[in-house]
């Protein structure tokens, strides 16, 4: 260290002083031990304050002398990822551009009525093993006017949707008075409980419609998902 000599000359001075001060009594000593600390840890905290500016200042410099590139390297921005576009429900009805089948005079009040007859599969509290496919029956007779063609759809309004999401057509073409079963495919649920869903008739003009004085009633599904 470039300091070394000046703390030895100042350690040696003290020193010197505190001897002369023994060998004669009637001399006051100069320097109390609290300043010569004081003053050895001044000094110390000077040296120190110089080794940092040097270390800064030769950092500096090397950063100074560092080589320029002529022409940096540069790198593409990270690419954003793109989200997976959402599946789109397809559209079930639009009378502007699907041909609709004739189903009568859909206008008048009593076009859309169904009489619900009954449960033909799957009748209430009926017990499913968890994440089993089953076959929903109910019986069912077109009360209304109108013809329920295959653009007739099931759809659900409420409850639980028993893995279907979208709307599910007719199979079969039901004239006004005819009686006829109508099925769906579901799956119950994987976690035990009781579970129950409702569904409607859609006509392809999109009226919605179940059973009942008000055709508000609508087709159920109740059941027990056990291990058994």
């Amino acid at each position: 260290m470039k300091n070394k000599p000046l703390i030895v000359a100042l350690l040696l001075l003290t020193l010197l002083s505190l001897t002369v001060a023994a060998c004669n009594p009637y001399v006051q000593p100069t320097i109390t031990e609290e300043e010569l600390a004081q003053q050895i840890v001044g000094t110390r905290s000077a040296i120190s304050t110089q080794t940092a500016i040097e270390t800064i200042m030769a950092r500096i410099a090397t950063l100074e002398n560092q080589a320029v590139c002529e022409v940096c390297p540069t790198f593409a921005p990270p690419e954003t990822p793109t989200p997976a576009p959402e599946e789109e429900e397809p559209l079930l009805f639009d009378p502007l551009t699907m041909t609709i089948t004739p189903i009568g005079e859909h206008t008048e009040a009593g076009c859309y009525n169904i009489e619900f007859l009954g449960d033909k599969t799957i009748p209430p509290e009926t017990k499913v093993r968890p994440g089993r496919k089953f076959t929903k029956t109910w019986t069912v007779r077109n009360g209304g006017t109108c013809t329920w063609t295959t653009q007739f759809s099931l759809i659900n309004s409420g409850g639980y949707h028993f893995g279907v999401k979208n709307a599910v057509p007719l199979t079969q073409t039901i004239e006004p008075g005819q009686t006829a079963e109508i099925s769906i495919e579901l799956t119950a649920p994987k976690t035990f409980g009781t579970y129950y869903s409702y569904w409607l008739l859609r006509s392809p003009y999109g009226n919605s419609f179940g059973f009942g004085e008000r055709q508000d009633l609508a087709l159920g599904v109740r059941i027990n998902v056990v291990n058994e």
